[in-house]
């Protein structure tokens, strides 16, 4: 059996901080593209256009009651601009964990000593 090196565990958290910071410019990335998007004025108008046709469906002329939603901006674009931290948190945080807990289980099954050749295992 080869010993561990340390360069074995650089690679490791190389991994793990190439993931990281990958994983937290995508989300960057993807907001600006969605605030771009949103921000156009066709963009606007459909959302415009769709809160006055909810306003009219009122339950008198349909099975549903709809709700005018007090947001004059798509729901999206509000999401992406007032509360993109909670977002950027949830999406980096939690890959983070679940990769940081598969690598310490990596490792410490790859450090394990492996059985002479001619033994197949306890028992």
């Amino acid at each position: 059996m080869r010993p561990w090196k340390p360069a074995y565990d650089f690679a490791f958290v190389a991994v793990y901080l190439a993931t990281i910071v990958g994983i937290a410019l995508w989300v960057l990335e993807a907001r600006k593209d969605v605030i771009a998007q949103l921000e156009q004025r066709s963009q606007l108008e459909g959302w415009q256009a769709w809160r006055a046709a909810a306003a009219k469906q009122n339950g008198t002329h349909g099975p549903v009651e709809r709700e005018v939603p007090r947001s004059e901006v798509p729901p999206m674009l509000m999401l992406m601009r007032d509360n993109f931290p909670a977002i950027f948190f949830a999406a980096t945080f939690f890959p983070a964990m679940i990769l940081g807990f598969f690598l310490f289980v990596l490792r410490g099954v790859l450090r394990q000593p492996r059985p002479p050749s001619g033994k197949s295992g306890p028992g």
